[in-house]
């Protein structure tokens, strides 16, 4: 378990650039539904029928946002397990069974998916610390 551990870490610590922007990505995706729900619950003002038809195309947004996002997180996982076809055939090449190859991807994707939910939460929490803040900072219309 332990040349599982450390061929990930060197992976992830090769790829960094990458792997970060994919940590980026998910993170993303976890925290822009919620960041935005929370600055749009604090901005509600006026008539609640003002509320629910703002709210509306407000949801459309974030849906929109989430699915584009989304998207991209999708992809850059698919060419980032692309990339790494070479190197799986040279760990099968040199005798690595296939449940430690497949071992060592699930371990980078629950590593990358640590990560993200690590962010997220830093994210999150200093949306909710600020939400004022940045709603003073935002344009009238």
């Amino acid at each position: 378990m332990n040349d599982i551990l450390y061929l990930t870490w060197r992976h992830l610590v090769f790829n960094r650039g990458r792997i970060g922007l994919l940590v980026v990505l998910v993170s993303l995706v976890a925290v822009l539904p919620l960041s935005l729900n929370l600055l749009f619950a604090d901005s509600a003002g006026g008539s609640a029928r003002e509320a629910s038809a703002a709210g509306a195309w407000w949801h459309a947004a974030v849906g929109i946002a989430v699915a584009i996002s989304s998207l991209v997180t999708v992809l850059a996982l698919a060419l980032e397990l692309r990339s790494r076809r070479a190197e799986i055939e040279v760990l099968a090449g040199i005798g690595c069974s296939g449940a430690r190859i497949r071992a060592l991807l699930a371990l980078e994707v629950l590593l990358v998916g640590l990560a993200a939910g690590a962010l997220a939460a830093v994210a999150l929490t200093l949306m909710h610390v600020f939400a004022d803040d940045l709603l003073q900072l935002a344009p009238v219309v």
